[in-house]
């Protein structure tokens, strides 16, 4: 992958970190565990992918997908126990 620099990596990392945290928090009122992420290139999608768990399930792998231009969460996934966790009433 090739980025514009470094430090435009770590930027959108260090921004797309807490929004996607908050995203899980508000919308599925659980707290979310970063294990790794990964950048795509521009070139192919604004996407930052955060790997991680919910704390208290550190077997079941939940991915936020993000995207860092409009710096909002295109999607989550996970299991089905908690993916209809979601509180329906926030869109």
């Amino acid at each position: 992958m090739q980025y514009a620099s470094n430090a435009k990596k770590e930027e959108i990392v260090r921004t797309g970190i807490p929004i996607g945290k908050e995203y899980i928090k508000e919308y599925y009122r659980a707290d979310f565990i970063l294990k790794d992420y990964v950048v795509d290139d521009p070139a192919i999608h604004s996407r930052i992918y955060l790997y991680g768990y919910i704390k208290g399930h550190e077997d079941s792998k939940i991915t936020i997908y993000y995207n860092y231009k409009t710096k909002e969460v295109i999607d989550v996934s996970g299991p089905a126990w908690f993916i209809d966790s979601r509180n329906p009433k926030k869109k």
